[in-house]
């Protein structure tokens, strides 16, 4: 029994090695080898309608076409994949160029067409490659941003808290279902006003000092407690947490707000504050009728 387990371990991890090498493995399926497919098959392609056209360039024959099939195997598969189309084009236009059927070339002029083809498909492959890597790029930045912007939307309407995208002269530019809660309003109600609207003026001129801080780069977030007029004319205590983002250019561009609804918590220190003024109110009056009598 100690030697077969050892041994089961060691055939598990050969089979599970030979399936990682088989999944490693190229499939017909596979984009990639499509891409080398296409780089192996199109030039001859190509070369088989240069043969079957009139097509000619002095004494030689009209190459461009070959050009198509190296285009192409950049495009789909990049770098490799164009420098093998390239490099079978290029056999394929000094086999075809005169004398046809080796690979010799009689005059200059052809040698000359044969460098210059070859030069400008390398070019023409790294630049494609290039061309494709920028874009991958931008794609997977794009991505990120997109993916970035989701998830922001999903934590800003599910949030437990209210939170606002709010312009630099105050006016609600976005809103989730909580602070339409915590204030009263509907959505539409809050973009059309400012959240100097809505803020008590007792606690207008705190808010604007610190924004003002902010957009002069003094601070660069600020917490208070402050509150805010519901669309009933009530009041609700709220702990607002305030940050901004800024633009490229250096301008800022939006404030976003996180608000807590802390009214609870207000009235119970309230009551708590009320019960101790009884308590003192009630041991002076005790404490006078003691020395009065």
């Amino acid at each position: 029994m100690t030697t077969t387990r050892p041994t089961r371990l060691r055939a598990a991890d050969k089979r599970a090695s030979t399936d990682d090498r088989n999944h490693n493995l190229m499939k017909p399926s596979d984009p990639a080898v499509r891409c080398y497919v296409l780089a192996l098959l199109t030039p001859f392609l190509a070369l088989g309608l240069i043969t079957l056209t009139p097509w000619t360039f002095g004494d030689g024959p009209f190459l461009l076409p070959l050009m198509v099939p190296i285009v192409a195997a950049a495009i789909y598969g990049g770098l490799l994949p164009g420098l093998l189309a390239t490099l079978i084009s290029a056999i394929g236009a000094i086999w075809i160029i005169p004398p046809s059927g080796s690979f010799t070339i009689a005059s200059d002029l052809n040698v000359f067409r044969c460098a210059l083809f070859i030069g400008t498909s390398l070019l023409l492959t790294i630049l494609i490659d290039k061309l494709r890597r920028i874009k991958h790029a931008r794609d997977i930045a794009f991505a990120a941003v997109q993916d970035s912007r989701m998830r922001f939307e999903s934590t800003f309407q599910q949030a437990a808290l209210g939170m606002a995208v709010v312009a630099p002269d105050g006016r609600w530019l976005r809103v989730n279902q909580k602070l339409c809660d915590i204030l009263g309003y509907t959505e539409q109600e809050l973009l059309s006003k400012t959240f100097q609207d809505l803020t008590y003026p007792d606690d207008l001129h705190a808010d604007l000092d610190h924004l003002k801080r902010m957009l002069a780069r003094e601070i660069a977030s600020y917490a208070m407690e402050k509150r805010y007029i519901r669309q009933d004319g009530s009041l609700v205590w709220a702990n607002l947490t305030v940050s901004l983002t800024w633009q490229s250019d250096g301008t800022p561009d939006h404030f976003i707000s996180v608000v807590e609804d802390i009214s609870d918590r207000k009235r119970v220190e309230a009551a708590l504050q009320r019960a101790l003024e009884q308590a003192r109110d009630a041991n002076s009056a005790n404490r006078a009728k003691s020395e009065f009598l």
